[in-house]
């Protein structure tokens, strides 16, 4: 062809794409969640626990822990709200 492209038969395609492709593993993936493992203390989420029912937000559990200088779980710098929300969404909160 004029522009480079050539023509494949579509046999010829499916034959090619099966050769190519993996075998599904044999084992099941792990269950329980993906990412990081949750490493809160007790006494961190019991005062994040303590904070929620009386009724502050999340933005300010999360500056009163920044404020207390409280290291993260995974070791980061900073205390976000969506943070506290996944500790209280873990907990069923």
């Amino acid at each position: 062809m004029p522009s480079g492209t050539l023509l494949v038969p579509v046999d010829e395609l499916e034959r090619i794409l099966a050769e190519r492709r993996r075998p599904v593993p044999a084992t099941a993936p792990p269950a329980g969640r993906p990412g990081r493992r949750p490493n809160v203390s007790d006494e961190i989420l019991a005062r994040i626990l303590r904070g929620h029912a009386t009724g502050r937000s999340l933005a300010e559990i999360a500056r009163e822990l920044n404020s207390d200088t409280v290291a993260t779980s995974q070791g980061g710098r900073q205390w976000w709200p969506s943070t506290i929300r996944s500790i209280l969404t873990r907990t069923g909160r």
